[in-house]
């Protein structure tokens, strides 16, 4: 199998060698979309991901969560709920949140109480306000600042015919 010009990972394991990191790997589907790192010990991530049946299936959650807790150093997983309608990552932590600080973490919210993000918003919100981290480290919850999410515009393309200069004698 290949991507592009590299067989599949061989490009990550040059990079690693090269720069004399270890490589490890997951018995499980792991994207650096779907989770988001503080630096310091916490990993934030959404259940719509990491429990969806095209990458949990079969997993053990029990070694899932030992895996992230070796394989990166997290102490403690925080889980908000669902992603943005429509999003075909089905819920990347990334288009929801992120880490700005160790402590403080951005995040979109939903105004229009019309549209399908607003209630899954809300609670992914609540979730995120109510976090108490459990570890020694993290006696201070994380702050969360709120975005909020930009209207959906709407693009009319026209269509262009392209324009090729004829040579003479065609």
């Amino acid at each position: 199998m290949s991507s592009g010009c590299w067989p599949l990972g061989a490009l990550t394991v040059k990079v690693a060698a090269r720069l004399g990191v270890k490589k490890f790997s997951y018995p499980f589907e792991l994207e650096g979309g779907g989770i988001e790192v503080s630096g310091d010990g916490l990993l934030l991530t959404t259940e719509a991901v990491q429990n969806n049946p095209n990458r949990a299936e079969g997993r053990d959650d029990a070694a899932f969560h030992a895996a992230l807790r070796d394989g990166l150093a997290i102490d403690e997983l925080l889980w908000i709920g669902e992603g943005l309608a429509n999003d075909d990552t089905d819920g990347h932590i990334d288009n929801l949140a992120r880490f700005i600080a160790p402590r403080t973490i951005l995040a979109v919210s939903e105004t229009d109480k019309a549209s399908p993000n607003y209630a899954p918003m809300q609670e992914n919100l609540k979730r995120l306000r109510e976090m108490r981290p459990r570890g020694q480290r993290h006696r201070q919850s994380p702050r969360a600042i709120l975005l909020r999410r930009p209207a959906p515009s709407e693009w009319r393309a026209r269509r262009h015919q392209a324009w090729h200069p004829r040579r003479r004698g065609r």
